[in-house]
């Protein structure tokens, strides 16, 4: 249901259409030739999708996130609670066309922690919508399920990556 809410939300807002795709279901023409929003929680599929994209950018550039079998790692923390959730942007080299692809990654640790990241998703002010993760969402997030009730509190990590997709900690807000 996750995925139709996002579909639905963005189609409201920005009067578009956008394929979102479950971890469990991509295809190699998704992987290869579209741009992807990735929904899934911490799962061996999902880990060996990431190491995947990650070899696949020839130039090695890779933002510094890694979905682990318990958790993930952003820039120099580890996030292995439950109940936490983590968005965020990459980049992905398509061989055959010679194009450059973005991936949008929203994970769970479980269901908590999607529903956590997913709460960003939410209209502020209905009916005065704005595109899903349009504006005033950095490159990362990594948030609890704080996020619910305390809003701004339950974020434990935030930033823009570098020019280079890489950890830049002047432009980062972290609690490890």
């Amino acid at each position: 249901y996750l995925s139709l809410y996002i579909a639905n939300t963005h189609m409201v807002a920005a009067s578009t259409s956008v394929e979102i795709i479950l971890d469990t279901s991509i295809t190699d023409e998704d992987k290869y030739h579209k741009n992807a929003f990735i929904i899934g929680r911490n799962n061996k599929l999902l880990h060996q999708q990431q190491e995947e994209m990650a070899l696949n950018n020839s130039n090695g550039i890779y933002p510094p996130v890694k979905i682990l079998k318990n958790g993930f790692q952003v820039g120099p923390c580890l996030y292995n609670e439950s109940g936490l959730g983590l968005l965020f942007t990459a980049p992905y080299w398509d061989k055959k066309n010679h194009r450059s692809r973005l991936r949008v990654y929203m994970v769970g640790n479980d269901d908590n922690g999607l529903r956590a990241i997913a709460s960003l998703l939410q209209p502020t002010i209905p009916p005065m919508l704005r595109a899903p993760l349009s504006n005033q969402v950095p490159d990362f997030i990594v948030v609890s399920t704080k996020i619910l009730k305390e809003g701004a509190g339950g974020i434990l990590s935030a930033g823009m990556w570098g020019y280079d997709w890489r950890w830049k900690e002047e432009s980062s807000y972290w609690q490890c």
